[in-house]
């Protein structure tokens, strides 16, 4: 599965495989044009829970699952929100 990033002007734009940390530094730079508005569309398969967190201060996440059990919950105005 590719990734795409959905850019200005309703572009959508096939990229490569993620290949490790360095592929994000990559794609920021070939892609800071499009400021806030830029896009990173990608799909994972995990099987175990993760032991960290993800912030994105900049703008929303949209998380998709198909399990026995998904939780997702974000922090908001102090409170603990599960979506």
């Amino acid at each position: 599965m590719y990734p795409l990033h959905l850019g200005l002007g309703a572009k959508a734009i096939p990229l490569p495989p993620i290949t490790g940390l360095q592929w994000y530094d990559e794609y920021s730079a070939h892609h800071s044009n499009d400021g806030p508005e830029g896009r990173l569309v990608s799909l994972f398969r995990f099987i175990e829970s993760w032991d960290s967190w993800e912030m994105h201060p900049l703008g929303d996440e949209v998380i998709s699952g198909e399990t026995d059990y998904f939780a997702a919950g974000e922090s908001r105005n102090n409170g603990y929100v599960i979506a």
